[in-house]
């Protein structure tokens, strides 16, 4: 179908919507290389002064280039100046107007989380030229959700407004980026985004040059006063956000003359009426402690915001700024613009309000269309017990695209209620969404459903890695260790190396993390190398020192069973399994149970080791239940054997676990009970299981083959 006719269409079969079956298609086909080298027309185009001249050279190419890209405004409006005749010019008018509304529909372009999907920032200009607007100015948002870069266009209005779109171009590469295998990963889309600050600097793009200066300037990567110097070139070159930036900077440096330079590069720009221009000469008067002129400032930009924005955008700007930030002026205008019902700022108001009154503004601000708050009563909600709201909340939350929202529907789609079953495979659609709008908890649970099989999918470490490494560089500590264990793993086929998952490690370690720490530790006395057994013991005993029960129990095993080149110590072993036990650590009353009810490491205490492994049992710990129905069916001991007791816990385990050891348990419990056929047929269960199972030894499997013929001879099986 031709697409000058398509506006006709659209005006005739409003029930049809071909529009977003081009948009499917183009995605799902276009590569990115073709799509981008459409817009060279467009400098060809701007090389001729002369426009006829330069229409009749390239029209032809500017209709393929098009064809090609149909979603781009800066092609479309080139066809609206290039059209020949009243007929044709209104047609690529048409055109454009209904391309403009398919990609603005639902709200998009109002906010980080539903931005305008084009390919370029000529597209994000030409769209707001298309539709009358007058551009300002635009700039990259840094550290958006997802790894991916917005770019918010500032503009005014046909009522002389001030308003602004957010737009992502860096998702459409993604998307039709499908030469590379991993660019479904939200850390492809991260790696696009730091590819892209850095070529910023040689193609002289002020907006992606101010971007590039702020991530290096967050990651610590550039000090306060060198940013400044950077910024003030980008401003004297002429580019408004450029000075905006830099005086709340100068401001947290508070360098006299930063300031003044930076009040000087402002003050143009407020006398152009720019409203962020005002809004930051408030927030300096404000610090200053002249409330008076820092709310003139307001005031004047509050002509082209409105009054509710101009105090929301205030209070924002002087918040980023610390406590320093947090004063009087900024908190009334804060106030003001939650009564007026703007959503983020009821939403901040609830953040900074009381306890007692923090449940109210949340829903106000989602009442209002706030879907961080919706997604927050959710959550309150959830931690209530309160199933039915925290589902309502939920939903808004989700339906708006709010990542915590999609990762609370997965979450309750996993474990399901009382009145509703877990359903896998909604939680796995939920949880891909809530990853692909930037939840870093959600990108871990996908990289464990895979490195694990659950959540109905099957093992497949290679998408593991690729949300591992996802959530890692949202930041996620977790996501980043099991990372590293997949990578020690030696699986085949991933990208990182075993020799990558140690440094890992150990860069999670050398920032205080603890599991890295303990998991860094068993490496090196796993390695035992140049004096590694002795660097992890040394790291073991720190952290068992401050108090990680984890640490205690390790140096228990490493006593009892004489690692790391130490002498087996029994009495030693058990004061760490104690240590620990007391802790809570669930494994170390297993193994402390086991030390007292054989004596080992000190005095034989059956009662004592009964107590700790009904604890840690009652805990949760199947090991512990399997030792203590264990002790219940073979003991000989009248204080200890209870089969009926030992019957009822092990088959409560094996309704979670169905091992071998668990199955000989129940077996041993089974002829306990006189039961000797059930036991038989058990056992010999245990015994094909354990013939599969690779982490039960040879011994074991002799011990389950004696006692099968123990019940074969009529006889239960007993210990002292």
């Amino acid at each position: 179908m031709r697409w000058l006719a398509m506006g006709a269409l659209l005006a005739t079969a409003a029930h049809a919507d071909p529009w977003a079956d081009r948009w499917g298609s183009f995605l799902g086909s276009a590569e990115l290389p073709a799509v981008m080298a459409q817009y060279r027309v467009l400098d060809a185009l701007d090389g001729i002064e002369d426009k006829e001249e330069g229409c009749a050279q390239h029209g032809a190419s500017l209709r393929r280039a098009r064809d090609a890209q149909p979603f781009s405004p800066a092609l479309q409006l080139a066809m609206v100046r290039c059209a020949v005749g009243e007929k044709a010019r209104t047609e690529a008018l048409a055109l454009l107007g209904a391309q403009r509304a398919f990609l603005l529909r639902e709200g998009r372009g109002q906010s980080v989380l539903r931005p305008v999907l084009v390919a370029t920032e000529s597209d994000a200009a030409a769209l707001v030229e298309g539709a009358g607007w007058t551009p300002l100015y635009g700039r990259y948002k840094v550290g958006a959700p997802g790894g991916s870069l917005p770019f918010i266009a500032i503009f005014l209005d046909e009522r002389g407004q001030e308003k602004q779109l957010y737009f992502d171009f860096l998702r459409v590469w993604q998307r039709l980026d499908r030469d590379q295998p991993d660019a479904r990963f939200p850390a492809y889309l991260a790696a696009l985004s730091a590819q892209f600050l850095r070529g910023a600097e040689g193609v002289r793009n002020p907006a992606a040059e101010l971007a590039n200066i702020s991530a290096r300037l967050g990651d610590g990567k550039l000090e306060l006063l060198d940013a400044s110097v950077a910024i003030e070139r980008l401003a004297l070159d002429g580019y408004p956000p450029a000075a905006f930036e830099m005086l709340p900077l100068c401001l947290v440096a508070q360098d006299t003359a930063c300031l003044k330079s930076a009040r000087a590069l402002v003050a143009p720009l407020a006398e152009r009426g720019l409203s962020e221009a005002h809004l930051v000469l408030a927030l300096a008067f404000d610090v200053d402690g002249d409330k008076r002129a820092a709310s003139k400032h307001i005031d004047r930009a509050a002509k082209r915001l409105g009054q509710a924005q101009a105090n929301l955008a205030y209070a924002q700007l002087a918040f980023s700024l610390g406590e320093r930030g947090r004063t009087l002026l900024a908190r009334q205008c804060l106030e003001r613009a939650a009564r007026a019902d703007l959503a983020d700022a009821a939403f901040l108001q609830a953040q900074l309000a009381k306890p007692n009154r923090q449940r109210n503004w949340l829903e106000r601000a989602a009442k209002a269309g706030s879907p961080a708050a919706a997604a927050q009563l959710a959550l309150n909600a959830w931690r209530a017990k309160n199933a039915r709201q925290a589902r309502q909340w939920m939903k808004t939350a989700a339906d708006a695209g709010d990542p915590a929202g999609l990762a609370l529907m997965a979450l309750a789609a996993e474990v399901g209620s009382n009145q509703v079953a877990p359903d896998l495979d909604r939680a796995y659609r939920y949880f891909l969404r809530a990853a692909d709008a930037g939840n870093a908890g959600a990108m871990r649970r996908l990289g464990r459903a895979f490195a694990r099989g659950e959540l109905g999918r099957s093992v497949d470490v290679v998408e593991a890695e690729g949300w591992y490494l996802s959530a890692s560089v949202r930041g996620n500590q977790t996501a980043a260790l099991a990372l590293g264990e997949l990578y020690l793993d030696g699986h085949e086929g991933l990208r990182g190396s075993a020799q990558d998952g140690l440094r890992i490690i150990e860069e999670l370690a050398g920032g205080g993390l603890v599991a890295a720490r303990l998991r860094l530790a068993s490496v090196l006395i796993e390695r035992n190398s140049d004096g590694d057994a002795e660097r992890g013991l040394k790291l073991l005993v720190e952290l068992a020192d401050e108090g990680q029960a984890a640490a205690s129990f390790r140096l228990g095993q490493i006593a009892e069973f004489g690692q790391a080149g130490q002498a087996a110590d029994a009495t030693l072993a058990r004061a760490h399994y104690q240590r620990a036990a007391t802790a809570g650590h669930a494994a170390a009353r297993d193994y402390l149970a086991r030390a007292l009810y054989d004596g080992r490491g000190g005095p034989r205490d059956r009662a004592a080791a009964l107590r700790w492994w009904t604890q840690a049992a009652d805990a949760g710990w199947r090991p512990a239940a399997n030792s203590l129905a264990w002790v219940q069916c073979s003991s000989r001991d009248p204080a200890v054997r209870d089969p009926q007791a030992g019957t009822r816990r092990i088959s409560e385990v094996l309704g979670v676990d169905r091992n071998a050891n668990y199955q000989d348990t129940l077996a041993a419990c089974l002829a306990a009970s006189g039961l000797l056929d059930q036991a038989i047929e058990t056992q010999r269960e245990a015994i094909a299981q354990a013939m599969e199972a690779t982490d039960i030894s040879d011994s074991q499997r002799a011990d389950f083959e004696r006692r099968l013929a123990s019940y074969l001879a009529g006889e239960a099986w007993e210990e002292n």
